[in-house]
């Protein structure tokens, strides 16, 4: 039986000197770590990005298992991360992820997913059905899988990068993983969870209730940041693209922006609801990439 090869790939975005002097030591210590330290901070896109790159470049690797240095991953035996050779791409089970826990239980995706057209995840229709199907139906579908995904935890296979590309580094940060994924579904089917392993998220991200019906709630609780800006900038133009310029779709968006930034207006504090507002325009205007004035 061939012993496949295993390879740890190390991508540091501009880490402090003593990081960088561990990573170099692991590195040191074995053939199979590669370490590449990032003089930049290039964000989640950028730096995922680079750890795909070397993927492909240095090792004749068939799958790739990504993770994030404050996820923990949890498992009992490593073959159970075989069993997903066959998929395009996996993803390994989250259980802080409500969405996660209702696909495994047999949810429906396409009740779980706001629609297209909808604007951070708001959609009057979508919600009112999303209600009354988790309230009064039951789960009862084979499990089938996710339409998006975040980076840690993924598994995908080298055929797909070779047919996707890499992630699109005009986000730098949040949302890119949703352009990533989303360009894996629609070209191979939906993303299959590995329920025989789990994250253990260290540190929840602020985005990751993004698109839910805490995102109001969260805002209510932050003051102005680079997570807010990059994480309404970058969804505002995913779902702005998705909805289109004309048709049913771009009609939805437009009545959904306007409610939800109506319900925006009244509960945010005025200073944070003209910074969510700037946020929304560079969205819509393709005004992404870095943006100077938000400091990491």
């Amino acid at each position: 039986m061939k012993v496949p090869e295993v390879r740890l790939i190390v991508v540091a975005n501009q880490c402090s000197v003593a990081v960088e002097g561990y990573l170099t030591e692991l590195a040191c210590a074995s053939e199979n770590v590669s370490v590449e330290l990032l003089a930049e901070n290039r964000g989640s896109a950028g730096g995922y990005k680079t750890v795909i790159r070397n993927f492909l470049e240095r090792t004749s690797c068939e799958r790739l298992l990504l993770l994030d240095d404050d996820n923990e991953l949890i498992l009992d035996d490593v073959s159970v991360l075989s069993q997903s050779e066959v998929q395009a791409a996996s993803a390994i089970f989250r259980p802080h992820r409500r969405i996660m826990r209702q696909i495994v239980a047999g949810y429906n995706p396409d009740i779980l997913y706001p629609p297209q057209g909808s604007f951070l995840g708001f959609d009057v229709l979508y919600l009112v059905r999303k209600f009354f199907h988790l309230r009064f139906f039951q789960p009862n579908l084979p499990r089938s899988g996710l339409k998006e995904a975040p980076y840690s935890g993924l598994i995908i296979r080298r055929s797909v990068i070779d047919a996707v590309g890499y992630p699109s580094e005009k986000f730098f940060l949040y949302a890119d993983d949703t352009d990533y994924t989303r360009r894996i579904v629609k070209r191979f089917g939906l993303i299959k969870i590995v329920s025989d392993a789990s994250i253990n998220e260290l540190e929840q991200s602020w985005n990751s209730g993004l698109g839910s019906n805490s995102l109001l709630s969260r805002l209510r609780a932050s003051d102005k940041s680079f997570r807010i800006y990059y994480s309404i900038r970058n969804r505002v133009n995913l779902d702005m693209n998705e909805a289109g310029k004309a048709g049913f779709p771009y009609f939805r968006y437009r009545i959904n922006k306007a409610i939800y930034l109506s319900i925006f207006r009244v509960f945010l504090r005025a200073g944070l609801f003209s910074y969510i507002l700037k946020a929304v325009f560079d969205g819509e205007r393709e005004r992404l990439g870095v943006e100077v004035n938000e400091k990491i």
